[in-house]
Formats: C-alpha cells, sequence, structure tokens
C-alpha cells in the first residue's frame, strides 16, 4: 500500500504467531498479556517496506494505521522489534495516538468532489 511517501506491506496468518508461541506467551510479565496472546488465532502483520531511515516516523505511520484498524478482532499488539505485546485495552489506542501524533506523517486526506 502506499500513502503519501510511505510504502506499507501486509500479511495476514490464520495460525498463531511464530513457531515458539506458546512458550513466549508464557514468558510474558503479566497476566494480561499471557491471557491476550494465548488467545490469539491468527496474525497480521504491518511492515515500513524498506525502513530504517527515520524510524520515529516509520513508527507514526505504522501507529496511525494500526489505530484505524484496531477493532474487537484483535486481541494485541506485537512489536517484534522491541520484543513488546501490548493487550488491546484502552491503553493501547492512547499509545497508538500517541505515537501517531508524535510526527507530522506528510499524508493529506483524500478530498472528495461534490
Amino acid at each position: 500500500m502506499k500513502a503519501g511517501p510511505h510504502t506499507l506491506s501486509f500479511m495476514n496468518y490464520a495460525k498463531p504467531y511464530g513457531d515458539d508461541s506458546p512458550n513466549f506467551g508464557r514468558s510474558l510479565p503479566k497476566a494480561s498479556q499471557r491471557q491476550a496472546w494465548a488467545e490469539h488465532t491468527a496474525w497480521t502483520a504491518v511492515d515500513y517496506v524498506k525502513g530504517n531511515a527515520d524510524l520515529e516516523l516509520e513508527y507514526a505511520v505504522l501507529a496511525k494505521l494500526c489505530y484505524e484498524m484496531l477493532d474487537g478482532n484483535c486481541v494485541g499488539l506485537y512489536v517484534p522489534g522491541k520484543r513488546t505485546f501490548i493487550p488491546n485495552d484502552e491503553w493501547l489506542l492512547e499509545y497508538l495516538q500517541r505515537v501517531a501524533e508524535a510526527r507530522p506523517l506528510g499524508v493529506t486526506p483524500n478530498k472528495t468532489s461534490n
């Protein structure tokens, strides 16, 4: 997907994340994380294509998109680069919004003509 100067890729998978998914889930420090991880049955990856030039901007773009996509079907958000798993709760929405607003994204909404 192309959004302004940003290019993103998506991958959907209908099985739990990773080969060692149950062991990873049990290693999470908080009960809410362990529960959400145990409940996940599929995952979607959203990646910034050809990233690492401006990580703060790239994370802001990804956070904005994930914020818009987040719904009740999502049990949490995993950030592999940070090995962080955040259950889908009000804190996750606030976190994504904060990250998304950290930088101007360089994308303007489409305007429809009447």
